[in-house]
């Protein structure tokens, strides 16, 4: 997860994960229309699967994960980053 100094995320980049359906629909959550959604969002905003983030058919779980490790890394990144990179 990449994000500027104000919190507002600058780019995803999956390095690796493991999921059962990969064996019959690919790379799914690699595939650009997934990721180029996070960037422009800040760490505030709620980051909710079919509310502000799209969804992948027969993949909920998957994505309402990786949209939740998403949020969850910005916002500690950002609360690291106030302490002055302490904690």
């Amino acid at each position: 997860v990449g994000m500027d100094l104000q919190g507002v995320l600058t780019g995803i980049q999956i390095l690796g994960y493991r999921e059962s359906l990969m064996g019959s629909r690919g790379d799914f959550l690699n595939r650009g229309s997934y990721l180029r959604q996070f960037p422009g969002k800040h760490v505030v905003e709620p980051f909710r699967v079919r509310t502000d983030i799209d969804g992948i058919s027969g993949a909920t779980i998957t994505v309402d994960a990786m949209s939740r490790g998403i949020r969850n890394a910005a916002r500690r990144v950002a609360a690291a980053s106030s302490r002055g990179g302490r904690g």
